[in-house]
């Protein structure tokens, strides 16, 4: 029995750090992603690093976007948490 009490306290916790570790990913992959765009429109137009230059903002952008969404949608759930208690 107490393995299974560990085995959901563990999941419990990746639940809640989950979101944490997907920001980071989240903001890498969407400036390379951009990024990459970029300097492929670049190269096929022949356009020094403008474009590359564009995605690189506009990854980053999207990237503090995605941080927000996810920091402002954490804290929501943190504070309907506690406040239900024993519900279901």
């Amino acid at each position: 029995m107490s393995e299974e009490k560990g085995s959901s306290g563990l999941g419990r916790a990746y639940r809640q750090v989950g979101p944490y570790l997907s920001i980071g990913v989240e903001f890498t992959a969407s400036i390379l992603l951009c990024l990459g765009i970029g300097w492929w429109i670049d190269k096929r137009f022949d356009t020094a690093p403008v474009f590359m230059l564009v995605g690189a903002f506009f990854g980053m952008a999207v990237g503090f976007y995605n941080l927000y969404r996810t920091v402002t949608g954490m804290e929501k759930r943190s504070r309907k948490g506690p406040d239900p208690g024993g519900e279901g």
